[in-house]
């Protein structure tokens, strides 16, 4: 009698134990989703020239070697755009952002006002480069 006392004890306390910790942890995650805006930066790259093809004679011609390497390292401008809703996001916030020359400039001017990168990722549409940037931002 006393051993089934024991076990029945014990059951119900790790029961209590476990519904406790379930309802904190449930409850913790709802705050936390409220909590969080996200913002999207999308950065579209674009390129002084494009690369002209050529046949296999003339990238063997050491003058038309040095121009393709000169135009290979010519410099690339950006556009930034802010992707959401601007009344949440903020406007000198997204201001900031559109201004900004590179990806570093951008990203700063969204760090500034407590936006974290979460994620990013590059697709080519219709040949051009595109970067997204997904930031996040507790309230």
């Amino acid at each position: 009698m006393k051993k089934a006392a024991f076990i029945l004890i014990l059951c119900l306390a790790t029961t209590a134990t476990f519904a406790q910790k379930k309802s904190k942890v449930d409850r913790g995650n709802k705050k936390s989703e409220n909590a969080i805006e996200y913002l999207v930066i999308r950065c579209i790259e674009q390129s002084g020239r494009e690369m002209p093809r050529v046949g296999e004679e003339e990238m063997r011609d050491p003058r038309y070697q040095e121009k393709m390497t000169l135009m290979m390292f010519e410099e690339v401008n950006y556009r930034f755009n802010v992707l959401g809703d601007i009344r949440q996001i903020g406007s000198e916030v997204a201001e900031n952002v559109e201004r900004s020359s590179t990806p570093s400039e951008a990203l700063t001017a969204a760090g500034n006002d407590g936006w974290e990168l979460e994620s990013s990722y590059a697709i080519i549409q219709n040949g051009v480069l595109v970067h997204y940037y997904n930031l996040a931002r507790e309230r």
